[in-house]
């Protein structure tokens, strides 16, 4: 009877979850996957990111003047001003060392993009 019961509720967690979250193609722990799928539509969730992004760029450009800072989706956009092809070349070998700690930096046009690397499959 117990083991019945145990079924039916499990049964009713993996519905919740995938009537609520109907893109997820397997449930395996209804509810580990319902807290983690909850945590990821918190509109904070990504602020804890920003830190780590944040103290990469102040690294990489401390004689920097930010003209804009933006930070959207993971990834941390910075304008420079006053850049010159001395230091955007002095920044091309910072970003090189800003790969070994993980981060995907780019220097394009005066704009700088940090983000986290992502995993290779």
């Amino acid at each position: 009877m117990l083991r019945a019961e145990e079924r039916s509720v499990r049964e009713r967690m993996s519905s919740l979850v995938r009537t609520a979250f109907p893109q997820v193609p397997v449930v395996l722990d209804a509810p580990a996957q319902m807290r983690a799928l909850v945590m990821e539509m918190r509109p904070d969730r990504n602020a804890d990111a920003l830190i780590p992004l944040a103290a990469e760029l102040a690294r990489l450009s401390a004689t920097d003047s930010i003209q804009d800072l933006q930070y959207s989706g993971g990834v941390l956009t910075a304008t420079l001003r006053g850049r010159s092809r001395e230091a955007d070349a002095s920044f091309v070998q910072a970003a090189a060392a800003s790969a070994d700690r993980g981060f995907d930096t780019r220097l394009q046009d005066g704009v700088v993009r940090i983000a986290r690397r992502q995993a290779e499959p």
